[in-house]
């Protein structure tokens, strides 16, 4: 057991990481529970049912979702629970129950809600309904009608929950994420000026260990900044918000380019340190200003203010990085000075700055 644990990459966690990440999940957790609570509740009060099982289990799989993919996920649901149920009971009633009567049920149930045209979620639930109707059945309903009621009832409180209830801050997620990938490239860009700095190959070596690690949590960050997107796009609590978030949103994006980037600007790096080659320290220096130009842009994130300092640093730490140039057109040098440009054009864009006018400031500052 501990070493699948140790497998799974768990063994290592801290105590605090764990607990920070329930109680960042337990707003999504308590709202799955609380709807999960008014599925049931509304199927076993309200239409009567015996045993809604099927209504809480629709809403904790379509509540246990980002936001924006909860509708189609609803659908899918629905369209596998309901084929499922059909083959199910069709089936029951030719051949009745057993393991063999199991085995078919599952075998057609799921070839049905393929060629129905199902993705994967419906695919399993049409096996995972077949199976409870096959074992568990419901007096007096042979039909399965009762089942496929209970799957529309889940279905459908979880979209309302959804719709008007978000326990997801939209504006403080997206904010939290730009801040962290605004930060961690800032300490990228200084463990590469510090290496170019001292020649030193093992903390070029190191540098580019630092770049990856920032890119290795890319789709973590991917999926909290759609996460952002989704919440204001369909609940309407936060459709106000929507132009602050997509600012944010867009501010992340571009500085996950930046992370990119600074990828190829460490291993740039690398190659004059080996090769012995001569770097001007402007390279090492504008590197540095870069760094603080990036943590000042995250600063400016929360309400703007800053935010045109923060552009004019940018395009300083580019002029000084190009004026490397001036002693030397190594290609190593010239690498280096090529994605520092790419780099600051990518912080402009996260500040807010439209494509062209990034493109043409930059231009304009190492001219």
């Amino acid at each position: 057991m501990s070493g699948l644990i140790e497998e799974a990459g768990l063994k290592h966690i801290p105590l605090k990481t764990r607990f920070d990440a329930v109680k960042r999940c337990s707003p999504r957790h308590a709202l799955v529970a609380v709807g999960a609570l008014a599925s049931y509740w509304v199927s076993y009060h309200l239409w009567g049912h015996p045993r809604p099982y099927f209504a809480p289990l629709a809403t904790v799989i379509v509540l246990g979702v980002s936001v924006g993919t909860q509708i189609r996920r609803a659908a899918q649901l629905v369209i596998g629970i309901g084929l499922g149920l059909i083959v199910a009971d069709g089936v029951v009633q030719v051949v009745g129950t057993g393991p063999w009567q199991l085995t078919l049920i599952i075998f057609l149930a799921m070839s049905v809600a393929v060629f129905a045209g199902g993705d994967a979620l419906a695919v399993r639930q049409a096996a995972g309904a077949a199976v409870l109707v096959s074992l568990v059945a419901i007096p007096g309903d042979p039909i399965g009608i009762t089942r496929f009621e209970d799957g529309l009832t889940g279905a459908a409180i979880a979209f309302i929950l959804a719709l008007f209830i978000s326990p997801v801050d939209p504006i403080e997620l997206a904010t939290a994420t730009s801040e962290q990938i605004h930060t961690r490239l800032a300490g990228t860009l200084r463990a590469v000026a510090t290496a170019l700095a001292d020649k030193d190959a093992d903390g070029a070596s190191a540098a580019i260990r630092i770049a990856l690690s920032a890119e290795a949590d890319a789709e973590e960050k991917r999926q909290a900044l759609i996460t952002a997107e989704d919440a204001v796009r369909f609940t309407l609590v936060h459709r106000r918000q929507r132009k602050k978030v997509e600012a944010l949103i867009t501010s992340a994006r571009q500085g996950m380019r930046a992370e990119q980037d600074a990828v190829a600007l460490a291993r740039a790096a690398r190659r004059p340190i080996e090769l012995e080659d001569s770097v001007p320290a402007a390279m090492p220096k504008g590197i540095r200003a870069m760094a603080s130009a990036a943590e000042d842009i995250a600063i400016s994130l929360h309400d703007g203010v800053g935010r045109s300092d923060a552009q004019e640093r940018v395009l300083g730490a580019a002029a000084t990085s190009s004026e490397a140039l001036e002693e030397t057109t190594s290609l190593s040098v010239s690498l280096l000075v090529g994605q520092m440009r790419l780099v600051a054009n990518d912080l402009l864009r996260a500040s807010g700055m439209e494509s062209k006018e990034s493109r043409h400031r930059v231009r304009d500052a190492v001219d």
